[in-house]
């Protein structure tokens, strides 16, 4: 690790993790824990242990109580949401390049303080930017000018805008609104597989939002 970030300070780096192991012990997980932290991954995968039908797992002796295994789980993923959180919040202000891949599974804006609120928890979880419903509870937010047409489009002025999201070059999720058809004639085929300048304005739990900072290609 120490050899990559000499090479690659920016290197952003991931793991998966499976806490409950038969036979994991307290000092064991802490271990763990010590790992995690040495290493400081910007995310996580992580499940508890659970017997699969024919895996020699199974067999295993000193299988870990589950309430005993889903507080371990619990903390290191505490951990890891606090650590996710500082990487997410680094990114803000700065520029990438984003592949985006499709609309998002909400139509989502910013609150006044550049701040989203709510959302999905999970890191697989698409559109998780959070957002505020005109009602005032967390979710999709929709327009107040027009009303959307769809769950990821709305409408400024006489343009049609949509909410796309794509992934920057270390796999973070970005949520960015965008004109429903691009100026740019290369893009005949759409947003979708676009590469797309975008600066980063505002970060929420596994996700971060940006706008459009230069000509995709």
């Amino acid at each position: 690790v120490e050899d990559l970030r000499k090479a690659r300070p920016d290197i952003i780096l991931s793991t998966d993790i499976i806490v409950g192991f038969p036979g994991e012990t307290e000092e064991d997980f802490q271990m763990t824990m010590d790992l995690m932290r040495e290493v400081d991954f910007a995310t996580s995968f992580s499940f508890v242990y659970s017997d699969r039908p024919r895996a020699k797992a199974t067999l295993l002796p000193g299988k870990v109580d589950r309430s005993v295994a889903l507080d371990r789980l619990s903390r290191l993923q505490n951990w890891q949401n606090q650590t996710s959180d500082r990487v997410l919040e680094g990114m803000v202000k700065k520029e990438s390049v984003v592949l985006l891949e499709a609309k998002s599974r909400w139509n989502v804006v910013l609150e006044e303080d550049g701040a989203g609120e709510g959302g999905p928890t999970g890191r697989d979880s698409g559109g998780s930017f959070g957002g505020r419903k005109e009602d005032g509870s967390a979710g999709a937010d929709i327009s107040p000018e027009k009303p959307a047409a769809d769950e990821s489009s709305s409408f400024m002025g006489e343009r049609r805008i949509e909410s796309w999201q794509g992934k920057t070059p270390e796999g973070f999720i970005v949520n960015v609104n965008l004109p429903s058809e691009p100026d740019n004639n290369f893009l005949a085929r759409g947003w979708e597989g676009a590469m797309l300048p975008v600066r980063i304005e505002a970060a929420a739990r596994h996700s971060l939002k940006g706008t459009q900072a230069g000509v995709p290609w």
